[in-house]
């Protein structure tokens, strides 16, 4: 009788321990978190601005000759003057464009792309006219570091443009580009809104 009760003792605790034991497994798989896709924001409704840079127009012969240059690889030469982050400048196509500070962060990448340290660009777009302006050719790059490195967009991590920009509207467009610490003091942002306009540049560091 003694060796019964004692060999059913030992089945029930090791009953006891194997149940355990499955549950602390199953409680520490669903407590790890499976990673997620990062969000997709939209651009922020904002105000126009009122103080604008206005560079000096340039004639169709200047416009044709910036664009040959622009075919033989010399982009800036379809560039206005460089202002500082935060300026905004009137760009020839009747849109008004600003780059803020970047601001420094750890970027989470979709699929295909990868994440790692950046920087989020807030790039307002102001549309001062009195007709509907089209967004669908505009493009924002980054250069970083004295040797201008091109920096690479996260698009999962960017707002997406709208096509069109509404008269008297303005938006803040958050991009997000991967950014090593070091080149984080000089960041050059080109803000172009395609074909029938120089390109806007802003320099400066991260905020």
């Amino acid at each position: 009788m003694t060796r019964f009760v004692r060999t059913s003792l030992i089945i029930a605790v090791s009953a006891c321990v194997l149940a355990a034991s499955a549950c602390s497994d199953s409680s520490e798989t669903s407590a790890t978190p499976s990673p997620s896709a990062p969000t997709i924001g939209t651009p922020d409704p904002t105000t126009v601005p009122t103080k604008v840079t206005t560079p000096a127009p340039v004639d169709a012969e200047a416009q044709a000759q910036a664009t040959q240059q622009v075919e033989q690889g010399d982009i800036a030469a379809d560039q206005v003057e460089p202002v500082g982050f935060g300026e905004a400048v009137a760009l020839d196509d009747g849109l008004a464009v600003s780059a803020g500070a970047p601001t420094a962060a750890e970027l989470s990448a979709g699929a295909g792309e990868m994440g790692g340290p950046g920087v989020i660009v807030p790039v307002t777009v102001a549309n001062p006219t009195d007709e509907e302006l089209p967004l669908t050719g505009l493009v924002a790059t980054v250069t970083y570091g004295p040797d201008q490195v091109p920096a690479s967009e996260v698009t999962t991590a960017s707002d997406p443009a709208p096509a069109t920009l509404p008269a008297g509207e303005a938006i803040v467009i958050e991009m997000a580009f991967l950014v090593p610490a070091e080149g984080l003091g000089a960041i050059t942002v080109v803000v172009d809104p395609g074909a029938g306009s120089r390109a806007a540049v802003f320099t400066g560091s991260a905020a």
